[in-house]
């Protein structure tokens, strides 16, 4: 006589019988997919090569590098609040603005970021708009004058027009004596068509800093200075914005990085909003970059033997970031004699993300006093001690492994921290990034109001 199944047994072969089900159902699907897919990848590639003989270049995301290659910044917390890695740094074939008051550093930066693409057997030019290029201070900072003597210099070449004009100053065309927003698009884009033109053998990396953009000029506004007309020159804005689209999409097949300065000033007559504005302009500039790096504030750095500035202290903000999450803060020690402290900044970064702690509180700018000192407990149960100005000395006396291991230690625990934080606030950092509006109604003004003046 057959054994009844008891009321669990007959659970467990419905069970059995539903997981049956379920895998011939998963496994007709998959052969329903595989069928479809042969029929839907043919139809991909034959829409791809319809859009490739339209002009296009058509690839998949991971195809598309974004980032070709990466430049060192010269120190290893600001790589990481730009790029997310202290290996990385700036991105090449970008747009990059930085941004700040007089005096925050901005130049010395450019120049270290200048002297690092070398480094990597890049070319390096600054379009010295300001004229405020001093060589031998400029060596110390890129720190080491072999370098710094191969960074090029690009200035109105205002002596061959003279020479052109024989002296007589009738002769002379005043857009000749400066670089102004017109001839940087032309020689800007004859640079791009030329690299463009060698193919493979094309230079690995260019980098241009425009020292400064805030200070540009333009053809109209230099005619009418010399015609002696007191009117406002409406087409700056206008220019930035078309030169930035003439030259933005080419930049990465041209290997070609450009580097803006722009200066904050006053933000007159406005009574609720920040008090600052960056003077670039327009915002053509602001709009095309894909990082821009904001100089917050500065401090000297002062020897506390001869009571002498040996050097700057500043902090930098991402507020605008295309390659990670923007509003990361860090910061740098940039020292008068031989430049950047790569490893400047490194103790707040820890401390910021409750790895390392200090012994005294930080100030209101997140900043810690020369005398403090840091204390970091290792993977391996080690204890590392320093103060700010001491941490280059212990790092470069350690053989270059164990150094490199400490530093991406270092560089995959604040990142481990910073996803953490991510998850707790309950979002993706892609959800995070911002998306730009490339016209504002001051720049619908000032065009509307240039048209009306060429009238």
């Amino acid at each position: 006589m057959e054994k009844k199944k008891t009321e669990i047994e007959e659970l467990v072969d419905s069970a059995n019988d539903v997981k049956a089900a379920v895998k011939k159902k998963l496994k007709q699907r998959k052969t329903k997919k595989k069928k479809e897919e042969p029929k839907a990848k043919d139809f991909q590639n034959d829409l791809d090569a319809f859009l490739a003989a339209s002009g296009v270049q058509v690839q998949t995301l991971g195809e598309h590098d974004q980032v070709p290659y990466w430049i060192h910044s010269g120190s290893y917390a600001l790589n990481w609040i730009i790029s997310g890695d202290f290996f990385k740094g700036i991105p090449g074939t970008k747009v990059i603005m930085l941004s700040g008051e007089e005096a925050k550093g901005k130049s010395l930066i450019s120049d270290v970021w200048l002297g690092e693409n070398v480094r990597i057997n890049g070319q390096s030019y600054k379009v010295d708009v300001e004229d405020a290029v001093g060589s031998d201070f400029t060596a110390k900072v890129v720190g080491d004058e072999e370098i710094a003597a191969k960074i090029r210099i690009i200035t109105p070449s205002t002596l061959s027009a003279v020479k052109k004009a024989k002296g007589d100053i009738k002769k002379l065309k005043p857009t000749e004596l400066v670089i102004t927003i017109e001839k940087l698009t032309s020689f800007i884009n004859k640079l791009i068509d030329w690299q463009l033109s060698k193919g493979e053998d094309k230079l690995s990396s260019i980098v241009i800093a425009i020292d400064s953009v805030s200070n540009l000029t333009s053809d109209k506004e230099i005619e009418d200075i010399a015609a002696d007309k007191d009117k406002r020159d409406m087409t700056p804005q206008q220019k930035m914005r078309a030169f930035f689209r003439a030259v933005n999409q080419k930049l990465k097949d041209a290997h070609i990085t450009i580097v803006g300065i722009a200066h904050l000033t006053a933000n007159i007559g406005v009574m609720f909003g920040p008090k600052k504005t960056v003077s670039a302009k327009g915002t053509g500039f602001k709009y095309a970059s894909s990082l821009i790096i904001n100089c917050v504030s500065s401090k000297e750095i002062i020897d506390s033997n001869t009571d002498t500035a040996i050097g700057i202290k500043m902090k930098l903000t991402t507020t605008k970031n295309r390659m990670a999450y923007k509003g990361k803060t860090s910061f740098l020690y940039m020292y008068f004699n031989y430049g950047i402290d790569p490893y400047g900044g490194i103790a707040e970064l820890l401390v910021q993300y409750n790895l390392a702690k200090p012994s005294a509180k930080p100030g209101k700018d997140g900043g810690f006093k020369s005398t403090t000192l840091f204390t970091y407990e290792a993977l391996d149960g080690t204890e590392l001690k320093w103060k700010s100005h001491e941490l280059f000395e212990k790092l470069e006396a350690m053989p270059e492994e164990e150094k490199l291991a400490l530093l991406q230690e270092w560089n995959d625990r604040i990142n481990e921290e910073y996803q953490d934080a991510l998850e707790i606030r309950g979002t993706e950092e892609d959800e995070i990034l911002e998306e730009d509006d490339p016209t504002t109604e001051e720049e619908e003004y000032e065009a509307a109001m240039s048209e009306y003046a060429d009238a």
